[in-house]
């Protein structure tokens, strides 16, 4: 898509289900343009957009009075969810996104705190990171409603939510017009969610509620260090033994089936426990945070939980793309502001414990990605083509998808098509028929983490 942009000044979705990627598109525009569209220097674009992110996050929770040191834990602290670390040295909408979206916050807390009205700079930067964030990602428009509501709930800043309303309105109209000018093949809405197959094709599967369930006890996990940190009032007990218990029995089940594993091995059950103990304290900090805070709150509680809401719904749902509820429900703590002693102390151990795992996971899967896709090219070297070799979505986008031409087949039938007629298989979990054949065994191992990566060959193909 970037190497098409460069050449053409298009943006060529290429039927994908993320809308636009013209926010993505720009910065990848300007390092193309400095230094290569090699893969090296479009990754850091997703490691400077995550440095934006922690700072603008660290901007909003000293602007609410947090002192620095906790600030600090607070904002390391996101790198907790796995799916933050992940994302963030990729050329992907993730970080970006979420750059946008937290400086845009810190900006919407500033205005909600004046007492002067909305200042026209302010006004201006606000529209500008809106824009740059609904090009990035359509998952912005959730904020909308977010918005509504606080206006609708908060009489003291009716004023101010209803002419940022106003604002997002038009900000909206802009991207979208932006979004159509630089665009070919444009989706509809429809074809960036799974409504039209689920409502008029009656195709209810595609209602993916298990995705939905496992990325908020994801969240709720990534969040647990900061959560267990904080103290509640005793009458809130009720509720928060229910919600506890909720999310403890979800968490065990979609542990048993092998859906839910943020960690591996033998503390597999303690996610279990950091699940229950995270949903316990859900309830007081909304409580405290409303009562701080209520405008932006009901802004963040609005977004989260739209966020999670929606994601069943998508044609492509991940859990990567509940980050920013992530982010909400961190930032709801912060404004709750109401801590057990020592609890520093507790956020810096629970977290770092959690760090160290993420980026070993990361090592990880880099490693298994990157024998897989070696094995692949040694067979290109021997004479195979591309689209005899299953090796994964990666190796798919890569070398099948081809901007510039009006595919008449989704990139999802097509990679099923690419699969079913591929006379190899590479991978480390691999879904071959049971006349398939093993040639290659390789082992991929880094500190506790063991995997294998197969080449096999694929016995109906010929």
């Amino acid at each position: 898509m970037l190497n098409y942009f460069v050449q053409t000044g298009k943006v060529d979705l290429m039927r994908w289900s993320q809308p636009t990627a013209v926010g993505l598109l720009l910065p990848g525009w300007l390092v193309a343009c400095t230094a290569g569209s090699g893969f090296v220097q479009l990754d850091l674009v997703g490691v400077v957009f995550a440095l934006a992110a922690l700072a603008g996050l660290y901007t909003l929770f000293r602007a609410l009075s947090l002192p620095t040191t906790l600030s600090f834990l607070l904002v390391l602290s996101i790198f907790c969810f796995n799916e933050i670390t992940f994302v963030t040295p990729t050329f992907m909408t993730d970080m970006p996104f979420l750059a946008y979206c937290i400086w845009w916050l810190v900006l919407t807390q500033r205005i909600l705190r004046s007492t002067e009205g909305v200042n026209a700079l302010d006004a201006l930067l606000w529209c500008t990171l809106l824009i740059l964030a609904l090009l990035t990602r359509s998952t912005g428009l959730m904020a909308l409603p977010a918005l509504m509501a606080a206006a609708v709930l908060c009489s003291n800043k009716r004023k101010q939510l209803l002419t940022l309303t106003g604002l997002f309105i038009l900000s909206w109209v802009i991207s979208a017009g932006v979004a159509r000018m630089l665009t070919i093949n444009p989706l509809s809405f429809l074809q960036t969610t799974a409504l039209k197959e689920i409502f008029q094709l009656h195709d209810f599967a595609r209602f993916n509620l298990r995705a939905g369930a496992i990325a908020t006890l994801s969240v709720i996990f990534a969040a647990s260090p900061v959560l267990v940190a904080v103290s509640g009032d005793r009458k809130w007990r009720l509720l928060q033994f229910l919600c506890a218990a909720v999310c403890a029995v979800a968490a065990i089940y979609f542990s048993y089936k092998g859906l839910f594993q943020p960690l591996e091995g033998w503390l597999r059950p303690v996610a279990v426990v950091f699940v229950a103990l995270g949903a316990f304290h859900l309830p007081p900090v909304f409580a405290e945070a409303l009562r701080n805070n209520r405008s932006l709150s009901i802004i963040l509680l609005v977004f989260m939980a739209l966020g999670l809401a929606v994601l069943p719904i998508m044609a492509h749902p991940l859990v990567r793309h509940v980050i920013p509820a992530m982010v909400s429900l961190i930032a709801l703590t912060a404004i709750a502001n109401k801590w057990r002693v020592k609890s520093a102390q507790i956020i810096f151990v629970l977290s770092s414990l959690l760090l160290i795992t993420n980026v070993l996971k990361l090592q990880q899967i880099r490693m298994v990605d990157y024998a897989g896709l070696n094995i692949a090219q040694r067979l290109i070297e021997r004479g195979f083509r591309p689209d005899q070799i299953d090796a994964g979505w990666a190796w798919f986008c890569h070398e099948s998808l081809k901007p510039g031409v009006n595919e008449p087949q989704s990139y999802v039938e097509r990679y099923g098509s690419w699969q079913r007629q591929a006379k190899f298989a590479v991978g480390s979990k691999l879904e071959t028929s049971t006349e398939a054949r093993e040639l290659i065994r390789l082992p991929v191992t880094n500190f506790a983490f063991k995997d294998v990566v197969v080449l096999a060959l694929k016995q109906f193909s010929n």
